[in-house]
């Protein structure tokens, strides 16, 4: 084994110790009272660890976030993944993870922290680059009817907008329904753009 691949696997270790640790402490305490201390102590790790990894806490968490949406496959979609009828398996495993009451506590706690919405802006550009790159990758030949920038702000914005309410209201939608619903805009949008 190279050494290259040993950090490679010591750095995926240590942040997701770093992840975990967070996301437990922002179910016990709230993510305004979580210090770069508490996590470091739940993760058993250093403070100048922490700081080799990241800079702030907000980073941790938006790494974090990164991470999830990597690990259920939600960057690029395809072109029949954007116009098809149903939605993507990995987008109904995120929207279970965020109906579970676990999953949605972590998810009204930081929108409730002090710093929710510089976090939040972080999350809604990632999210609107993810879609321009889908969007360019889809239909390379195509220029939409709606400049990329105002069509990709609206519909994350949009879409952001739901879920929020769809996780604060528990509402009687499933998962698996508000998934397709949320689909189903995005698939509108994209084919009357285009």
């Amino acid at each position: 084994m190279t050494e290259e691949k040993k950090l490679d696997r010591r750095v995926l270790r240590t942040r997701f110790l770093l992840h975990k640790a967070l996301m437990q402490l922002i179910q016990d305490k709230g993510y305004d009272k979580v210090t770069i201390e508490d996590i470091t102590e739940r993760a058993n790790l250093g403070r100048s660890t922490f700081y080799l990894h990241y800079q702030s806490k907000d980073d941790l968490l938006i790494d974090h976030h990164d991470d999830l949406v990597a690990q259920m496959q939600l960057w690029v979609l395809s072109r029949a993944e954007l116009v098809g009828d149903a939605p993507q398996p990995a987008m109904v495993n995120f929207m279970t993870q965020l109906g579970q009451q676990e999953g949605g506590a972590i998810y009204e706690a930081f929108t409730q922290a002090r710093d929710a919405d510089l976090i939040m802006r972080k999350v809604y550009e990632r999210a609107r680059q993810n879609l321009e790159g889908s969007l360019l990758q889809a239909f390379p030949d195509a220029t939409p009817k709606i400049p990329l920038e105002i069509l990709t702000r609206y519909i994350v914005r949009g879409q952001f907008s739901q879920l929020d309410w769809w996780v604060r209201t528990r509402n009687s939608y499933s998962a698996v329904a508000f998934a397709t619903l949320l689909h189903q805009m995005l698939s509108a949008l994209v084919r009357d753009a285009y």
